[in-house]
């Protein structure tokens, strides 16, 4: 085969690797980088006097002299509209991710001429189709062939690495992928001819990692000069300040990668008001650090859960990323699995050389676990005996969640006659009657699968542990509640109640964040893919769309009755709004115009989009689950039940739709019919 490249596009670093004609790799250093570490390049730009973006090395030298120019970790911000500014311009996250990609291509170019055949980038696995094909545009804009162009899931790649080179008997791999802002994981299993399968997908958490350990320690060392470190305090555009938060922030780094071969660690502080000696130990990280590397753990014991799997079934357990080295994670990952954990010379490569294992494997052999993620053992139906009111896929696809009259029933895929139920002895009660019946409303997985949020007629949410079955939080309204909704990291959740209020809470602790004010009973309520925006809808026939950090309205859609569903597309530009006026609208969150309109016979009660945004679901009164093109608005099949269809949902595959009914059926509807007639249609 021909020129082949791999990348991986770090929050903090990134590689790129280039596999040659005969199969020997080059991996591409920055000429400007760290000796001994040029491989590493920091996802780091800089706007420079003449007006031109300097990336990598260079623009980490050049931070220090006009820090307002300076912009790192803004692979956050990849598939948000809103801009930010450096240096008096204004650029989006998508923009910088193709001057970094670019840079990629001309050192790749420059060390190994000619243009790649195959080029596979590396992102998180909570990104959605919709992040993906931006990934894609901007590596057209960075200069690469889009039609050469493939995204993989970070963990993927770690796993394809994980199993470069094994031979003999089949293997199952859990990779534990610790990078500098994001953490993932993924189980995989060897197949014959040096293949491997991912299994379900890949867990995440965006806010365990490399650079949020380093805000750590820098408020570990905040709490210990608390005077010293006033100028940490507020927002501030002052170059001076900048420059010395990012001094105090390359400090903590620094003692970071020393702890990991040291017992302790020593700086002198210049930088503080105070110029102060600062010695921080092993331990003391640890006790910093422990908590977020103790929920990592328990993502991986989900993921292992949801497959209907335990660390038993593990053969090894392979931590990648930089972050990998710090001894803690090995030794909590030791004394949990009980299992080997393999220890690499190079963590950080991992994942490059794995995007690299992937570029030259056959395509039909090399997304194993990607944006094709496969639904698993799917029924034709599920029969419940009892009336359903919500459904809810985990995001493996592996489980079912059924809000029902009395309690949410929890469904294993692969054996629907196996669930549990959160309510009994084990658990409280989740409904305590008050003067209401019990009833629950809503149901909801977050976006690892590891919480599930209930919502019911008692004025209550609840928050489970899906894994453990255990209730984290009761979050009370003053009437019913009737949504709830995970926000994309998973941290926050939001309801939607009778009380007249829509109210935004820490989904772990039951602390509550907002509360955004209606003048009617609140239906419905949905997060934006970027988290910034919470759309509700409410009995006085509005739509509002808020913006969570000015907490004001951004838009108002009108619907001539009660609005009773919302949903947000992958890729946040459209806005689906299911009303009792039997109408459901697809409106442009941008300009509120209307896109298209789709009819049932009566009120419509649920709406979803499909993962890849192709398309849309609708229940309703009519007793039919329909399923519709997103991009014209075309009917293309429908579903028919005994009763009132008040949920559907799409599998996280997107290879069907479930649609929960008052009836006591979850009816599973492929969707290759609907992909055939849209095709139909588009011709």
């Amino acid at each position: 085969m021909g020129l082949a490249y791999g990348i991986d596009f770090g929050t903090c670093k990134s590689v790129v690797a280039v596999s040659r004609d005969d199969g020997s790799t080059v991996l591409c250093g920055d000429p400007r980088g760290e000796l001994g570490r040029q491989e590493s390049i920091p996802t780091s730009v800089f706007l420079s006097a003449a007006g031109e973006i300097v990336v990598g090395a260079a623009a980490e030298r050049a931070k220090g002299s006009r820090p307002s120019h300076f912009r790192s970790e803004f692979k956050a911000d990849f598939g948000s509209d809103t801009p930010f500014m450096i240096g008096g311009r204004f650029y989006r996250g998508e923009e910088l991710c193709a001057e970094v990609l670019g840079f990629l291509r001309r050192l790749a170019r420059a060390q190994v001429p000619g243009d790649p055949e195959t080029v596979v980038i590396t992102v998180p696995a909570s990104w959605e189709q919709g992040k993906r094909d931006r990934m894609v545009s901007a590596a057209e804009r960075a200069g690469f062939d889009p039609g050469v162009v493939r995204v993989v899931f970070e963990p993927v790649a770690a796993a394809a690495s994980a199993f470069a080179g094994t031979t003999g008997a089949p293997m199952t791999v859990l990779v534990f992928d610790l990078g500098g802002g994001t953490f993932d994981c993924a189980v995989a299993r060897s197949t014959p001819h040096r293949r491997f399968e991912v299994l379900g997908a890949p867990g995440h958490l965006s806010d365990v990692g490399g650079r949020w350990f380093d805000r750590r320690i820098v408020r570990h060392i905040a709490d210990g000069f608390p005077d010293a470190t006033a100028f940490l305090r507020g927002r501030t555009a002052d170059g001076d300040l900048l420059r010395r938060r990012e001094l105090l922030r390359a400090d903590a780094e620094r003692m970071k990668i020393e702890l990991s071969h040291e017992t302790s660690s020593r700086e002198f502080l210049s930088e503080l008001d105070v110029p102060q000696e600062f010695v921080l130990t092993r331990d003391e990280l640890d006790s910093l650090l422990r908590p977020d590397l103790t929920r990592a753990v328990d993502v991986a014991e989900n993921m292992l859960t949801e497959l209907g799997l335990s660390w038993a079934d593990v053969d090894r357990v392979v931590p990648v990323g930089g972050s990998s080295r710090i001894p803690l994670v090995g030794n909590l990952l030791s004394r949990r699995s009980g299992r080997t954990v393999l220890r690499l010379d190079r963590p950080d490569l991992a994942v490059v050389r794995g995007a690299l294992a992937l570029a030259r494997m056959p395509v039909e052999a090399a997304w194993p676990g990607d944006d094709r993620a496969a639904d698993g053992v799917v029924p034709a139906r599920i029969v419940t005996g009892q009336r359903l009111s919500a459904v809810s896929f985990a995001p493996t696809g592996r489980r079912l969640a059924l809000g029902s009259l009395a309690d949410v029933q929890v469904r294993d895929m692969a054996s629907p006659g196996h669930s549990w139920r959160a309510t009994g002895s084990a658990n409280p009660p989740l409904l305590v009657g008050r003067s209401y019946p019990p009833v629950v409303t809503a149901v909801a997985f977050s976006p690892t699968g590891e919480l599930m949020a209930s919502a019911g007629l008692d004025g209550t949410a609840r928050v489970w542990h899906a894994v453990r079955r255990q209730r984290l939080a009761v979050l009370d309204h003053a009437d019913w509640v009737s949504a709830v909704a995970f926000s994309p990291d998973g941290q926050r959740l939001a309801t939607a109640s009778y009380d007249r209020t829509a109210r935004v809470w820490d989904a772990r602790t039951g602390r509550r964040l907002v509360e955004l004010p209606h003048p009617h009973f609140v239906k419905a309520v949905a997060f934006s893919p970027d988290g910034r925006l919470l759309a509700t809808g409410c009995a006085d026939r509005l739509v509002r769309v808020w913006d969570l950090l000015s907490l004001g309205i951004r838009r108002e859609l009108t619907h001539d009755d009660w609005v009773t569903a919302v949903a947000f597309s992958a890729d946040g530009r459209r806005l689906a709004t299911a009303c009792h006026d039997t109408r459901c609208r697809v409106w442009s969150v941008d300009s509120g115009e209307v896109l298209h309109e789709l009819a049932h016979d009566d009120g419509v009660h649920g709406v979803a989009f499909s993962p890849d945004g192709r398309f849309i679901a609708t229940g309703g009164d009519d007793r039919t689950a329909r399923i519709w093109s997103a991009d014209t608005g075309d009917a293309l099949t429908t579903t028919t039940h005994d009763g009132r269809v008040c949920g559907v949902a799409f599998s996280p595959g997107g290879g069907h739709l479930a649609s929960a009914s008052h009836d006591g059926t979850v009816l599973f509807t492929p969707l290759r019919d609907a992909a055939r007639r849209g095709a139909a249609v588009n011709r």
